[in-house]
């Protein structure tokens, strides 16, 4: 957020400045379990409301057009799939394994939302970690 402050090529930009829906594949089967429906029918399915982090306007190169980008911020082992642990791994990290899987498939649902709802808008959907951050010089 200083960052696009400071930025001299951010024309304006918004922290979550909309939201986005999805469905959740693991709130739906849950909601299905409960329910006694099959939850491979996307018929009984929920959208969900996701809050994109930022929606940031750039001036193009040399001045030329105008950028515009929702940018959601993840952490990056939350944004590539989890490493399956060694058979002999210990419970806590087949536990960490699951956890991460989970946030994967739920942020891989979101994001495709995201990206589909950007095209036919005409705009960008990147998500950013800490690993882009460093590579940007924006963390230290």
């Amino acid at each position: 957020m200083e960052w696009a402050d400071r930025c001299d090529d951010v024309l304006r930009w918004a922290s979550e400045p909309i939201y986005i829906e999805y469905r959740n594949p693991l709130a739906n089967k849950k909601y299905c379990d409960e329910n006694h429906l099959d939850w491979r029918n996307p018929i009984y399915w929920k959208l969900q409301k996701y809050h994109v982090d930022f929606w940031i306007e750039l001036r193009g190169k040399n001045g030329q057009g105008v950028r515009k980008i929702f940018i959601e911020v993840k952490p990056y082992n939350q944004s590539v799939p989890p490493k399956m642990p060694a058979p002999n791994a210990k419970a806590s990290e087949f536990r960490s394994y699951n956890h991460l899987a989970e946030q994967f498939l739920v942020n891989n649902q979101k994001w495709q939302a995201a990206k589909k709802f950007c095209e036919e808008r005409g705009t960008e959907f990147i998500v950013v970690t800490e690993v882009t951050l460093k590579k940007l010089g924006i963390l230290h």
